[in-house]
């Protein structure tokens, strides 16, 4: 799978602009700050939270520090939203009947364990090669090599738990393409604040195209 162009990208970013720079400013203001402390004590050097995140729990402030330490303390906490927002876009659009959205699927799953991530990888990598082995000794199609590179690209990017979310939103991108949206403002709120209840699901019109609407688009 190939990765998103520069342009792409950039048009993403600028999408969430405005909407990341709001988020940014509250948990600089300490509003909210709480609900990132997982993720900020797995990005903090040795698991640990950033010394200056008590102060701005309970104070609302950051001490005083110089400009570069600050554009790293609005770079971790810029990241929680916008890594939020890809792995949402990518379960809205994720196809099961697809091997690599359903490998990615299943590490989203355990992204919080690395060691359970890195075993997703290899029997990933064991099954895709188990399949390319009985594909080809039955002369039936055999998956795209870029599904390997794409799993294989998540180990080696560190901290672990990003190289899944970036290959969840490069297989956004490269299946949906444009079509590809990330939520808006108000669907983004409404999903913060609305219980899901089990309430995620698809109607059999779109099981039934993405299951099967290769078989038809090949013919014609």
């Amino acid at each position: 799978m190939s990765r998103p162009s520069k342009k792409r990208l950039s048009l993403m970013i600028r999408k969430g602009l405005d909407d990341t720079a709001l988020q940014v400013n509250k948990a600089l203001r300490g509003k909210g700050v709480s609900k990132l402390e997982p993720v900020l004590a797995r990005v903090g050097h040795g698991g640990r939270l950033p010394h200056w995140y008590k102060d701005l729990r309970a104070k609302g402030i950051l001490p005083n520090l110089d400009g570069k330490t600050i554009g790293s303390v609005v770079e971790i906490l810029a990241m929680n939203e916008s890594w939020a927002k890809k792995v949402f876009r990518f379960l809205a659009y994720v196809n099961q009947g697809d091997w690599l959205a359903r490998k990615i699927l299943a590490l989203v799953d355990d992204i919080q364990n690395e060691e359970q991530v890195c075993r997703g990888i290899d029997a990933a990598l064991k099954d895709f090669d188990r399949r390319k082995k009985i594909a080809s000794r039955l002369e039936k199609p055999l998956l795209p090599d870029s599904y390997r590179k794409a799993i294989e690209q998540i180990r080696q990017t560190k901290p672990l738990h990003l190289g899944v979310i970036d290959a969840a939103d490069n297989w956004v991108i490269e299946t949906q393409k444009d079509a590809g949206r990330p939520p808006n403002d108000n669907e983004w709120n409404r999903l913060k604040r609305s219980p899901l209840d089990g309430l995620i699901g698809m109607s059999f019109a779109l099981q039934w195209r993405y299951n099967f609407g290769r078989l038809f688009n090949s013919g014609t």
